[in-house]
């Protein structure tokens, strides 16, 4: 699932990149970079705490990318805006029960922030694959609840300072906080989630280009349309835990892919050339909610048999009201969402009662208003319940 739908999310990205370093032909700005990180495991779960607890992490990280033209509408609007493939390793030193993944992954970033002529600020970005992993198996790893398959999501956020060396040469370090889960797909996924301080070397082909020292004046004028609206269709699969105390399961983790579907409409106020943010309301129907299993005897051999059921329809259903904010770069966006379920059956995932919830996504637009959606779900602002996939359309009015 995670495979088949995030490849073409990072090709349709990817082949983004490329036409922008291909529309930039008249300044170029290439370049690779080098990164370290070393930091800690966040003691989320029982798999990384106590005396399990990971205190100390590495990994290291290969980019290469293109920066839009300098001078250019795009590079004066959302603040030198790059974009790259990044080739990550890291290494938690728990290879036998955790492993020592790899992953590969897109980024995009920027600098807005021009503190002096020779230091900004900005972040960075990153969604992609990893793998390597040593996963959760009933009799082999039993205790591995953090990760629950071989393949699994790599997001990270970064905030960083710009140092110019030279022409070419610049220095960024800063804070990172990384992510790694399934999104449920496969349970269990408690996810690990690790915070770094890191270093990186960046090397700029194109020598012409100052970052700090762009004095160009930012766009003044406001966008035309004052509000826009979005209306989205998005899908998931999830497995679920059940309930095994009195029920006789042998197994607590269900894993046939039980189906997600939300449908959300948002109002979003354009808050200038970046920023929007408005309400939203979102119709969930999830088929893990209020499922429950039990065992009983096979009516031939008379051995147990476990048995498993859905809620009915009413159950499935929530509708939520949250509040959403976005800020904007070329060809995407990041939103992040608050909201609370204001109509949900009493009878839900046992695991997951809290009515209050965040989403955290990126979305791309291939072309004009239309767009996909790559996006977590999470409760208490911490515990992933599923990854949303999904297509929409945005649509302005003048205010």
């Amino acid at each position: 699932m995670i495979r088949r739908a995030l490849l073409p999310l990072c090709c349709l990205l990817l082949s983004q990149t490329l036409a922008v370093g291909q529309s930039s032909s008249q300044r170029q700005s290439w370049f690779v970079s080098a990164q370290g990180n070393a930091g800690t495991v966040m003691q989320s779960n029982s798999f990384v705490n106590g005396p399990r607890q990971i205190p100390f992490y590495r990994s290291t990280a290969l980019k290469a990318g293109v920066a839009v033209r300098e001078g250019s509408p795009l590079d004066r609007i959302y603040g030198h805006p790059y974009f790259g493939l990044g080739f990550y390793h890291a290494e938690f030193f728990r290879d036998a029960d955790l492993g020592s993944p790899w992953s590969v992954y897109l980024l995009q970033g920027a600098t807005p922030w021009r503190i002096a002529p020779w230091l900004g600020a900005g972040y960075e970005l990153n969604l992609g694959l990893s793998w390597g992993w040593v996963p959760y198996n009933i009799k082999v790893k039993p205790q591995n609840i953090a990760i629950g398959s071989h393949v699994d999501v790599l997001f990270s956020v970064n905030a960083y300072l710009r140092w110019l060396l030279s022409r070419r040469l610049s220095m960024l370090t800063g804070a990172s906080f990384t992510h790694f889960s399934n999104g449920d797909t496969h349970l269990p996924n408690n996810g690990i989630n690790a915070i770094s301080g890191f270093a990186t070397l960046n090397y700029a082909f194109d020598a012409g280009r100052a970052l700090l020292h762009d004095d160009s004046p930012k766009f003044t004028e406001p966008p035309a349309r004052r509000f826009v609206h979005d209306l989205t269709i998005s899908t998931s699969v999830r497995g679920v835990k059940l309930d095994t105390l009195g029920t006789g399961l042998s197994l607590r983790y269900y894993n046939n892919r039980l189906q997600v579907w939300n449908v959300s409409y948002s109002l979003l106020r354009v808050a200038g050339w970046r920023y929007l943010w408005g309400p939203s309301v979102e119709m969930t129907y999830d088929e893990s909610a209020g499922a429950r299993g039990w065992t009983e005897p096979d009516p031939v051999t008379g051995a147990p048999v476990d048995r498993f059921a859905l809620a009915p329809l009413a159950d499935r259903l929530t509708l939520g009201l949250s509040l959403k904010g976005e800020m904007e770069m070329p060809y995407y966006s990041a939103f992040v969402q608050v909201g609370y379920d204001v109509a949900r059956s009493r009878v839900n995932h046992p695991e997951e009662p809290a009515r209050l919830y965040q989403i955290l996504g990126l979305r791309f637009f291939p072309y004009k208003g239309l767009f996909c959606t790559f996006a977590i779900r999470a409760t208490r602002f911490q515990s992933a319940q599923y990854f949303l996939l999904g297509a929409g359309w945005r649509f302005g009015t003048r205010g």
